[in-house]
């Protein structure tokens, strides 16, 4: 999962680059764009007419075990945590050019810079905690990932110049792990029968999550100032924070319940 999103970081990284190009050449915004369709358009054919070469049994749903997920006390709360988790990250990968243009002065050009750099930490950080969460829990890891998102995202919003930039950037490092670890979380807290369900209601409450706030903050941005409308992503930040520091002890034991399993399965496969 970690190299998948790996991919990913380098693409969102190289699009600023070459949209800063074009922008800086006088072709305009729009080349950008036309040029995305194409890429987007060749992928898709790609995977119209591309097979995986291994059939898989098809698994008819239940409508009531994608339900009876929902009734999850953790789960849910999960749900919630990754609606303004996944929304904050959404604000800040769209906004941060905006923001630095707007309430630094920097040019579109320049700020894209930063938005390429935060990408960049965003596909380091997936490796580093790739890593990381084989020397401690999901949980804990996502824990501390939130507590120096808020950190980096209050700082990036209350300094000024450059300094301000280079917290955004740094908020792509904070952002890196989160989702990756709500997903592995998520698997451990539902189980396999509704893994499919779980997994999937997970990452479209998170898209939903980010399509919200993103026009939320940007339209109270534009009643009160950038400033103050960013300010709200610390007030949801802290939210989150608190949430997740109430229901972190319950989390860590789903945990620790797997690996137990996983341990007594492995002495009974060496027996």
């Amino acid at each position: 999962m970690n190299i998948h999103h790996i991919f990913f970081a380098t693409g969102s990284f190289l699009g600023p680059l070459v949209s800063r190009f074009f922008l800086r050449s006088g072709f305009g915004w729009q080349l950008s764009y036309r040029l995305l369709g194409l890429v987007t358009s060749l992928i898709g054919l790609f995977f119209f007419v591309a097979e995986t070469g291994r059939r898989f049994e098809y698994v008819k749903p239940k409508i009531k075990d994608a339900l009876g997920v929902i009734k999850q006390k953790n789960y849910l709360v999960l749900l919630i945590i990754n609606f303004f988790g996944m929304g904050t990250q959404f604000v800040l990968m769209y906004l941060i050019v905006l923001f630095l243009k707007e309430a630094r002065g920097f040019d579109v050009a320049f700020a894209s810079l930063f938005l390429s750099m935060f990408y960049v930490m965003l596909g380091a950080g997936r490796l580093i905690c790739g890593f990381l969460v084989l020397k401690t829990s999901n949980s804990k890891m996502i824990m501390i990932l939130f507590i120096l998102l808020l950190v980096f995202t209050t700082l990036a919003i209350f300094s000024s110049g450059l300094a301000s930039g280079i917290f955004f950037i740094l908020t792509g490092l904070a952002s890196s792990g989160i989702f990756p670890g709500m997903l592995a979380l998520t698997s451990i807290i539902t189980g396999e029968r509704v893994m499919g369900s779980s997994l999937g209601l997970l990452t479209f409450f998170g898209g939903i999550g980010g399509m919200v706030l993103t026009y939320v903050i940007t339209n109270v941005s534009e009643l009160i100032g950038l400033i103050r409308g960013f300010s709200m992503v610390i007030l949801v930040l802290l939210g989150v924070n608190v949430l997740f520091s109430i229901m972190l002890r319950g989390f860590v034991i789903e945990e620790n319940k797997i690996n137990l399993k996983s341990f007594v399965s492995e002495i009974g496969l060496a027996k």
